[in-house]
């Protein structure tokens, strides 16, 4: 079975652990407070958390079982000193803002400044998540133009939690397909030389 280890990075009070526990069953109450508006009381409870969830995708036409683990970090810095382990084996980031809060550009580029420290991650290696609170928003935040190469997809969790799913899983998808190709690409070194 693959496993990735994936982290979700953003500012405060965007419902990270809102999007994170959709995929895990077990924390479908959670979902459900988040979407009731009582994502603060969550976020302070929960505010250093790793869900693991199993996930069935289509990679190079064949079903593969995954086991995904999503670390939501804070978005606060008083936990940085946590973030050397949390982003230790790391296989994906995760950006998540709300597209209504102008400020949220300036602190995805600071988490992404923050990750080039002590990752190097490829481009398919990241997806932008824009999460509003209706799908209806007329603004939109200008984020810097790096972003632009990355996966993204936006909207609103309560009204659009299934498309949320389906975008996911082809992000998981691509990630496992990068995956299988390196390691089929080490194999195919190692018999050569």
């Amino acid at each position: 079975m693959n496993h990735l280890k994936l982290v979700v990075v953003g500012p405060s009070e965007v419902m990270r652990y809102c999007f994170s526990s959709m995929f895990s069953v077990e924390n479908l109450i959670c979902v459900i407070f988040c979407l009731m508006q009582w994502s603060r009381l969550l976020s302070i409870i929960n505010r250093q958390r790793a869900l693991e969830y199993e996930q069935s995708i289509s990679c190079k036409g064949k079903m593969h079982k995954v086991e995904v683990e999503l670390w939501d970090t804070s978005g606060s810095k008083s936990y940085e000193n946590c973030w050397p382990a949390i982003f230790r084996g790391l296989n994906g980031v995760v950006f998540v803002y709300n597209p209504d809060d102008t400020g949220h550009g300036k602190v995805l580029e600071e988490w992404q400044s923050i990750l080039a420290q002590s990752q190097t991650l490829r481009d398919t290696q990241c997806c932008v998540i824009g999460h509003c609170k209706s799908s209806k928003t007329d603004r939109d935040v200008s984020l810097p133009l790096t972003f632009s190469r990355y996966l993204q997809f936006k909207g609103s969790i309560s009204e659009e939690g299934e498309k949320f799913r389906e975008e996911f899983a082809k992000f998981i998808s691509q990630l496992v397909s990068t995956r299988m190709e390196a390691s089929e690409q080490e194999e195919l070194n190692i018999i050569n030389s």
